[in-house]
């Protein structure tokens, strides 16, 4: 999935189209067109910038503001906002992650890629407003989850979710591939064999079986009470805090 987050009803934020690749006896390379339908790309020719990047969006005008460079093997897998929705941040399949000012796309900070996409990819990312620290979550031989300060982008912490689970299931090697946080603090981690990592508001992290497939997605009911969980078994789970 591409990232996309809305600012507001009139407001979204988008990945414009990157171009194609063609694979040649030299490696990849980039071919001259770009990944969207003709037809759309004609309708609406704003929506294709010149260069791909994260775009901010006029739903009614569908006026575009060019926010972050995309880059052709390294392009962004998911983006969420600040509190204030006046900060953008994203990562990457190479773990970049970048903090974009959205009234005038100033680059506050970015944090390099990670050398092979095997050492560390980020599938999802989320905002821990009540630290202000941002928690991504992945696969890789040297990082699958990064704590990191919002305000600097510094590293706090790293941890391995194939360590935590180790002996809890029999499938694949754990991957993170969805994280929320409730209002408080509390965060959940979906994962790609049906655990579940819970980062409590003490700091500690545990573990839970809900599940035997991919958690795609996470959230948390309005009263804080039960944790939603939905991905590849097709359904949605509840979960209810309280009664585990």
């Amino acid at each position: 999935m591409r990232p996309f987050v809305w600012i507001d009803d009139a407001h979204f934020i988008a990945q414009s189209p990157n171009w194609r690749t063609a694979v040649t006896d030299g490696g990849v390379t980039q071919a001259e067109t770009r990944r969207v339908d003709p037809a759309l790309a004609a309708a609406v020719p704003a929506l294709v910038t010149p260069e791909p990047s994260m775009v901010r969006v006029s739903l009614s005008t569908l006026d575009v503001q060019s926010l972050l460079p995309s880059l052709l093997l390294d392009e962004e897998t998911c983006a969420v906002l600040s509190p204030d929705k006046d900060i953008l941040y994203t990562a990457t399949s190479f773990s970049r992650v970048s903090a974009v000012r959205i009234a005038d796309g100033q680059l506050l900070w970015q944090r390099p890629p990670s050398r092979l996409v095997t050492e560390g990819t980020i599938y999802a990312m989320a905002l821990d407003a009540s630290t202000n620290r941002l928690v991504t979550v992945g696969g890789g031989v040297d990082h699958d989850t990064l704590v990191l300060d919002a305000a600097s982008g510094d590293e706090l912490s790293r941890h391995s979710l194939e360590k935590l689970t180790r002996g809890m299931t029999t499938g694949p090697s754990t991957r993170g591939d969805a994280v929320h946080f409730r209002e408080d603090g509390l965060g959940a981690i979906g994962t790609n064999n049906g655990l579940v990592i819970e980062i409590g508001t003490d700091g500690r992290w545990t573990a839970f079986k809900a599940g035997t497939r991919s958690h795609r997605a996470v959230a948390f009911s309005p009263d804080g009470a039960s944790m939603i969980l939905g991905g590849a078994e097709k359904n949605l789970r509840v979960v209810p805090l309280t009664a585990r």
